[in-house]
């Protein structure tokens, strides 16, 4: 464990595994309110994925989602993530060999993207205009704080 500052306001980091599990899997109704960092909890779909949620909003969505990564059905998409990291490290290699300018922010978007769609019905890295792809690009298309 260590502090770190957000601002002038103390913040505690956790990096013991055991420690992690304990506050993420069996004391995770107690976390149900933290502090919000980010700027889009306005936007009216960002704003309701779960680390932009508080409350009883926070609980419900977590108590829906959580059957969703049990150990079991994480190990059966590691393939899949795996694919779509091994399609964007070729993606890298192709922009390097041809030596593009690259916007990793996208590059990493379409990953993120690729990863959670991948078996359902989008390939991000080889249908860059692919509906699901733009769309998805709109949703995250959130105005930056300015940094001092």
């Amino acid at each position: 464990m260590g502090a770190i500052f957000s601002g002038n306001t103390p913040l505690l980091q956790v990096a013991e595994p055991k420690l992690i599990q304990q506050i993420l899997v069996k004391d995770f109704h107690v976390f149900v309110d933290r502090n919000s960092i980010s700027l889009s909890s306005k936007h009216p779909i960002v704003g309701k994925i779960l680390p932009e949620l508080q409350g009883e909003d926070w609980k419900r969505v977590r108590s829906i989602t959580t059957p969703v990564f049990t150990s079991g059905k994480m190990r059966r998409m590691y393939p899949l993530v795996r694919q779509s990291v091994e399609e964007f490290m070729n993606a890298l290699s192709e922009y390097l060999k041809d030596k593009h300018e690259i916007n990793v922010k996208d590059m990493y978007g379409c990953l993120t993207m690729d990863v959670i769609a991948n078996c359902a019905f989008a390939d991000a890295f080889k249908v860059p205009n692919n509906a699901f792809v733009v769309n998805g690009r709109n949703v995250f298309k959130i105005p930056s704080r300015k940094e001092l």
